[in-house]
Formats: C-alpha cells, sequence, structure tokens
C-alpha cells in the first residue's frame, strides 16, 4: 500500500494556459514574437516526449508497436462512429442546417481515406490529456505534467497505445481555444489578431516538433510534410469533435470554437499524397 508520495517542485510562471493568456493580455510587439518562439520550444519540447515513449522497451506496455491495417480499420471506425454521434447532437441542437451537416459530413468522410498513411509509423504510450494546462512554465523552458490521462477514462483505455498526432492534436486544438478565450473576452492586441498570432505560434510549433521526431532516425510518424498534415488532420478531427459534444453539454455557449474548427478542417482541400 502505498502510504505517501514525494514530488520534485518545479519553480514555475504557472502552467501554461495561465502564462499564455496573461503574456498575450500584456505583452508588447517584442513579446509577442518571442512567444511564437516559445511555443516552437514547446513543439521541441513535445517531440522529445515522444521520441523518449517511441524507446524499445522490453516491458510490453511500453514497446512500441507499428501500425497495420487492423489498427487502422479500428481508428477509421471509431472516429466513423463519433463523426456520427456529433452531427447528431448538432442536428438535435438546431445550430446548424441540414444542408451545412450534410456537407462537413462528407467532407470530413473524405478525410477518413487518408488514414492508411498512418501505416508503418508507431503507436506508443502517449500523454494522453495534453493540453498548455498540462504544462508549466518555467523562466524559460517547459515541464511536461499530469500523465495520467484523462481523468474520465478507464485506466486501461488511458494506456493504449495511440499515434504521438493525438497529442500534437491536443495540443494545437488548446492553443485555438487560447486564442479564442481572448476573441470573446474583447481584449486588443498590438499588432494582430489573436487568430493570426495563433496561426503563427502553431505553425511554430509544428516546425519544431517536425524538425526534432525527425532526429531520432525512427519513423515515428509520417515524414513528409504532406502525409504529416493529412494524418495530423484525422487527430484534429477527432479532438474537435470530442470538444462539440462536450460543448454542446456544459459550456452552450462555447460551442462555436470547436463547431467552426471541425468545419474548417473539412473545408481544407483532401490530398492524397502517394508515401509516407
Amino acid at each position: 500500500m502505498t502510504l505517501a508520495a514525494m514530488q520534485h517542485y518545479v519553480p514555475n510562471a504557472g502552467d501554461g494556459w495561465t502564462w499564455l493568456l496573461h503574456e498575450l493580455e500584456t505583452g508588447t510587439r517584442a513579446e509577442e514574437k518571442d512567444l511564437v518562439s516559445a511555443i516552437a520550444l514547446l513543439g521541441q519540447r513535445t517531440a522529445e516526449l515522444h521520441r523518449a515513449l517511441a524507446s524499445p522497451s522490453a516491458d510490453p506496455a511500453f514497446a512500441p508497436e507499428q501500425i497495420g491495417k487492423r489498427e487502422i480499420d479500428a481508428f477509421v471506425a471509431r472516429l466513423t462512429a463519433e463523426l456520427d454521434q456529433t452531427m447528431s447532437a448538432i442536428a438535435s441542437a438546431g445550430v446548424r442546417s441540414e444542408a451545412n451537416l450534410d456537407a462537413t459530413r462528407q467532407t470530413i468522410s473524405r478525410k477518413m481515406s487518408q488514414a492508411p498513411l498512418l501505416e508503418g509509423s508507431l503507436a506508443t504510450r502517449v500523454h494522453g490529456d495534453y493540453h498548455l494546462g498540462q504544462v508549466l512554465r518555467t523562466a524559460d523552458d517547459f515541464v511536461i505534467i499530469d500523465f495520467e490521462g484523462e481523468p474520465s477514462r478507464p485506466i486501461e483505455l488511458r494506456r493504449e497505445k495511440a499515434s504521438p498526432l493525438k497529442d500534437v492534436a491536443g495540443m494545437l486544438r488548446s492553443l485555438d481555444y487560447a486564442v479564442a478565450t481572448l476573441e470573446r473576452a474583447g481584449v486588443a492586441f498590438e499588432t494582430a489578431t489573436f487568430r493570426e498570432w495563433g496561426a503563427r505560434a502553431s505553425a511554430a510549433f509544428v516546425a519544431a516538433y517536425r524538425a526534432s521526431i525527425e532526429t531520432g532516425g525512427r519513423m515515428i510518424l509520417p515524414q513528409s510534410a504532406a502525409t504529416f498534415a493529412a494524418t495530423l488532420d484525422l487527430y484534429l478531427i477527432e479532438k474537435a469533435l470530442y470538444e462539440v459534444r462536450y460543448e454542446l453539454d456544459n459550456r452552450p455557449d462555447w460551442l462555436e470554437i470547436p463547431l467552426s474548427a471541425l468545419e474548417a478542417l473539412g473545408k481544407e482541400p483532401t490530398t492524397a499524397p502517394s508515401g509516407n
């Protein structure tokens, strides 16, 4: 029986969510550029985490596994079920027309055809509940915390292996929520819109992540820019579908944040890269 546990104290300026909102609200032009650089560093640290989790292990619970047709079929089946559930919930709420929902369903369904591009990449243990609130901002770096996964899920599901893109999508969606939160609050931004800053920060996160994840010499993720983007979109869609259902059930006033993101993902052209 565990009676006590000790943890190392990390001096910090708060979690990433609190830190970022404060910096964006109060920052100057130069500091806004520094924030993009900080988010790029977070992308690098995220990739370093995923490289560590993709390391060979004699423990079957932690050993990386190659994604094959069976795993892809299961992923597509789960995503299809979540799409059906989410579209039905939106229709019941009456916030979109039937024509709009049909168009969104069709474009997202077409994007699911890109799932086979995951074949040959790795499924590993992942953070599983990765967002700005799960990192601490230190003086000039980040420390990733809270590896217990999504608290609402059974422990066996929290231990499931998945593509590291699940975590990448979680952080990108968190950045989008941070931007939307400030937009809703009517906070003024010095040099651009929050949406423009968010696009730059997300691009910097992904660029730094890809640069770092590729240094390990293993095919952890689809390697070309096209296949990486196409498969990342699938995990962004999965996350946005969950967020739409959550907001419908708990915060209807926030529904437009994930619903707009879901519709934007559906509107983007679906490409068909020929390889990894």
